[in-house]
């Protein structure tokens, strides 16, 4: 599986891949970091791209372990050139993508084995992820020391029990609204 990813990591930005859409790649410098599975990037052109780490869902704001989340991702990308290698994005316009530093350190995985984030099985069915993950709970690392750690989408389906909140934008049409 190693030699899978090792071949995707070599592939020139825009080539497809049997079964999978185009990769795209990115390099540039985080210049914010929002949570633990989200940054701001700027590459050489000074335009600036959200990043959402695919596979993983990290804490949220007002969570056990979110700074700690969020501080541990700000560690691992400050002050070095990042590369992020996304297919798609996600329904908020954020780019869905693995993110390495160093040549060839997963940031994904790194958070999930540093028991910093979840893996977000609804969206990722990556058996390496899912490992990391196992690995991180059986060693009680990070969120992990925890008992029972609430998992992020609990949490937001606990926080809104409606879904998420949207504005909606009236449409005012004279002579028909009263």
């Amino acid at each position: 599986m190693n030699w899978i990813l090792a071949f995707l990591f070599l592939l020139p930005a825009g080539t497809d891949v049997p079964g999978k859409p185009s990769t795209f790649l990115l390099t540039g410098f985080v210049v914010k970091v929002t949570d633990g599975d989200t940054f701001v990037l700027l590459d050489s052109a000074h335009r600036q791209f959200r990043v959402r780490l695919n596979g993983i869902d990290a804490p949220e704001r007002g969570q056990d372990f979110y700074q700690a989340s969020r501080q541990s991702l700000g560690n691992m990308l400050q002050k070095k050139q990042v590369s992020v290698r996304y297919r798609k994005k996600d329904r908020y316009g954020r780019l869905l993508a693995d993110v390495y530093v160093d040549g060839n350190t997963w940031i994904n995985f790194r958070m999930i084995a540093n028991g910093m984030s979840w893996h977000f099985k609804k969206y990722s069915s990556d058996k390496i992820l899912a490992d990391a993950e196992r690995k991180a709970r059986l060693q009680r690392l990070g969120l992990w020391q925890k008992q029972s750690p609430t998992a992020p989408w609990d949490y937001r389906r606990l926080s809104h029990p409606s879904g998420p909140t949207r504005r909606v934008k009236a449409r005012i049409t004279p002579g028909k609204n009263g």
